[in-house]
Formats: structure tokens, sequence, C-alpha cells
């Protein structure tokens, strides 16, 4: 199951209720993102830790079906887009 966002906008997540779910998605995605990128740096490899972060949180959000936990996944799909364009237009 791919997770989506099915709004047009990104959410707030001011006012979303907190589960634990998301709060243990988002360590976990960055304790091993935080680990891939310094395993990148050690051995000169190239690999893309914010794609590696961005489907962490794909892969929690189907087990954390809670608001808050869509609502980060939209933002960090959000950032990734927003990364991916400016990566095109410096290479222009």
């Amino acid at each position: 199951m791919k997770v989506t966002s099915c709004n047009t906008f990104i959410h707030s997540v001011e006012n979303d209720r907190y589960h634990k779910c998301a709060g243990d998605a988002a360590k976990k995605c960055a304790l091993e993102s935080m680990q891939v990128y310094e395993h990148e740096l050690e051995e000169g490899d190239s690999y893309d830790t914010d794609a590696y972060y961005v489907r962490c949180f794909e892969e929690q959000a189907k087990t954390c079906p809670y608001p808050i936990m869509h609502h980060l996944f939209e933002q960090l799909e959000a950032y990734r887009k927003h990364v991916k364009k400016l990566e095109m237009l410096e290479a222009e």
C-alpha cells in the first residue's frame, strides 16, 4: 500500500492529537537515516538519505493510521519534491 496525500495542501500538525506510534516512527526514521548518512561518509558511498527518510516514513505510516502521522508524511513528501526541483534548477 503506497501512502499518498489525499489533499492539495499541506496540513498543519499543530492541532493533531499526539500518538506514540508517530513519535516512535519519527525517532526510528531519524536514527536510521543518520546511520545511513554516517555509513555514506565512512565508505564514500553515494546514497540519498533524504529519500531513505521519506521511504521510512512511508513504511511507518502504514502501521500508524493517525492524522498526525499522515500530516508529517505529507510535509516530508512536499519537502522532497521541492528539493528535487531545486536540484534540477541547479543542474541547468
